[in-house]
């Protein structure tokens, strides 16, 4: 599943980079516990421990289906990619905004782009810097989105039509 980053696209924000390790990371880790599973499995076998050693390939089916899990998990986790990927006429409106951790100790920066269905996808960026230029790369992605944050834009949006913010107006 390799994609070719977006232009103009801060080096920081490169998601593709942040998920790769995510995604590949548990697949690793399979042929590890296979081998400890085996080896287990047969230590407790030949001492004639037969529960024992169908815990240990139990376990395994259990880490298996976990790993499976997560790779699913890690591959969805890109709203904001696959909108842009699969359905770039649907995002609406593209904006920056300031806000603070869930804690409310550390400022954050994240872009965001909004599509036609009303749902919102964003990215954190580190610095305001690279909030600015993530939102021209992606503005530039989609010519039709407006561009911005304004109570307006965002009555907008949320008041039940997000078509209206497509600079194209089309349906």
């Amino acid at each position: 599943m390799a994609q070719e980053p977006i232009p103009g696209l801060p080096e920081s924000l490169r998601w593709e980079r942040r998920w790769r390790a995510f995604s590949i990371a548990p697949l690793l880790l399979l042929p590890v516990a296979l081998g400890v599973v085996t080896a287990l499995t047969t230590w407790f076998a030949l001492r004639g421990e037969r529960g024992f050693a169908m815990i240990a390939l139990a376990s395994f089916v259990g880490f298996a289906l976990s790993v499976a899990v997560i790779v699913i998990l890690a591959r969805r986790a890109l709203p904001l990619r696959r909108a842009l990927d699969e359905r770039p006429n649907d995002v609406v409106w593209v904006f920056v905004e300031r806000t603070r951790s869930r804690s409310g100790l550390r400022k954050r920066w994240c872009v965001y782009v909004g599509t036609v269905e009303g749902r919102i996808h964003g990215l954190e960026a580190p610095t305001e810097a690279d909030a600015t230029r993530a939102e021209a790369a992606l503005a530039s992605l989609v010519p039709h989105a407006t561009r911005g944050l304004t109570p307006e834009l965002r009555a907008r949006f949320f008041g039940g039509d997000p078509a209206s913010l497509r600079k194209d107006r089309r349906a």
